[in-house]
């Protein structure tokens, strides 16, 4: 199939019918597309607080309620959630997707996908089908773009930027991207007699092989809906896409808790069991409520409402994340070391755009750090958060850093004393493990001798291979279940 769209010199993607809400969804996405991006074509600096706050409001105003249910009916038609059509949109030279006699070029669409993702409008979608399909979308752009310049990824990265598309086969979830990816995108040929857990951990053990910074490893994450005898170190792909990841970029580490140790890595592979160099160097003593979560639904409530919904989720993690503070006895001792552990960690060392390895707040973020000071060492009373549900860029930005690092996450204090985010299903007793080749902290759970996964943590004071002891990288292993 690649190959015919390849040749294509432009390719129809047909939604089907018209239908009075596609009639109004059409000239709306492609008016609301064309006029941002002439906005944005004459401001000097788009990356600004000022700028995203701009775009979210007019996205507000245009996709009020009437019209967010148009745009949710749009982003509902089942093309957006089919696996295969991933190769349909990213090899077209040229692409106009129809539905009836309604037209709009695919640029146009896919610009609409991304002014929505990067300005945090996505949250105008009510239901979680329209964001899924939302997402696909944007992956299907970023991709094309990356595909049209010779540019090709390797299948691992296709499925970690498409998961949540769907097909009635969970194998196809692989198969449907082989033929655009680099390299050798699979560990055998294509075939259906293999069945889906021998697929999915035989692929997982290939990615680990082959993946810089055994990135495939932090993208595992446990969640009860996993695929019962699915190894814990092997991805699900028939799950949700939203995977909490602590930010190991397999082109430009962000953390070194294992003091950049790939070197002494050797993986090896006993049907369900994958051992490793690693060691526990801490376990978990006290756990919080939760972080952000899996999604805030506003199918029944306006925008503003939603929006004040989410900015309460914030508050009442760093309520949480003030309390549990206190608790931390290294720092008993030490304000100042204390109120340093409580923003690094609230934000997870990053904003949006950097990492924050230095010890000066960015400076965005100076108003709203500078507030939460005196809460941290301060009295034992009401915190006064009301900084924190203000509608300015300056919140809306230290509020994403802190749902990108808290989505599927809770708070936790370490038996080493030391504050963190884990898993959300992590629990008091979890063992936290530094894995040689991988940038961030692992939580662990014991099983008799072996180990299952639970997923990537912030801890703090580990980040930057502190407990990264090279001997016992060398000559321990861990053996994941």
């Amino acid at each position: 199939m690649r190959q015919i769209y390849d040749g294509a010199a432009r390719v129809i993607i047909w939604l089907g019918e018209e239908t009075d809400a596609m009639r109004r969804a059409f000239p709306l996405i492609g008016q609301f597309t064309i006029s941002v991006d002439k906005y944005l074509d004459e401001v000097p600096d788009v990356y600004t607080p000022a700028v995203k706050h701009w775009v979210m409001e007019r996205g507000r105003a245009t996709f009020d309620s009437d019209n967010k249910i148009v745009l949710q009916h749009f982003f509902e038609n089942p093309w957006f959630r089919r696996a295969w059509v991933f190769q349909e949109a990213v090899c077209a030279k040229s692409a106009i997707v129809q539905c009836g006699g309604l037209q709009i070029d695919f640029e146009i669409l896919g610009l609409f996908a991304a002014l929505f993702f990067v300005n945090g409008l996505t949250t105008i979608l009510p239901t979680v089908e329209s964001r899924m399909s939302h997402h696909q979308l944007f992956a299907i752009r970023v991709v094309r773009i990356a595909y049209a310049r010779g540019e090709k990824q390797t299948i691992f990265r296709l499925l970690v930027v498409s998961a949540g598309a769907g097909a009635k086969d969970p194998r196809d979830l692989l198969f449907s991207l082989a033929g655009i990816a680099a390299g050798q995108p699979l560990p055998y040929p294509p075939n259906y007699t293999q069945d889906v857990i021998s697929w999915y951990r035989d692929f997982s053990a290939h990615s680990l092989s082959t993946e810089p910074g055994m990135v495939a490893l932090e993208e595992c994450f446990l969640h009860p809906d996993r695929l019962p005898g699915l190894p814990s170190w092997a991805r699900d792909w028939t799950g949700s896409r939203y995977v909490p990841v602590t930010g190991n970029n397999p082109k430009q580490r962000i953390f070194d808790a294992d003091g950049k140790k790939e070197s002494v890595q050797q993986l090896m592979f006993d049907d369900n069991t994958l051992t490793l160099h690693g060691c526990v160097v801490d376990r978990i003593a006290r756990v919080g409520n939760g972080g952000y979560p899996e999604i805030i639904s506003n199918t029944d409530e306006s925008q503003e409402e939603a929006r004040d919904q989410r900015a309460e989720v914030h508050v009442d993690m760093v309520k949480e994340g003030v309390f549990l503070a206190k608790e931390v006895t290294l720092y008993a001792s030490n304000t100042e070391a204390l109120w340093q552990a409580l923003w690094r960690t609230l934000l997870g060392d990053q904003t949006e755009q950097q990492s924050l390895q230095s010890n000066r707040v960015d400076q965005s973020y100076e108003e709203m750090v500078a507030h939460l000071k005196p809460l941290a060492i301060g009295s034992e009373g009401d915190l006064d958060m009301t900084l924190l549900r203000e509608n300015n860029p300056r919140r809306m930005e230290f509020n994403d850093s802190i749902q990108r690092v808290s989505f599927q996450r809770r708070f936790c204090v370490t038996h080493g004393g030391r504050l963190g985010w884990v898993p959300r299903y992590a629990q008091e007793g979890d063992a936290i493990a530094i894995i040689a080749g991988i940038g961030v902290p692992m939580a662990l759970r014991s099983k008799m001798t072996d180990y299952e996964v639970l997923g990537s943590c912030y801890i703090h004071g580990i980040m930057d291979g502190e407990m990264a002891d090279s001997d016992r990288l060398e000559r321990e292993f861990l053996q994941l279940v």
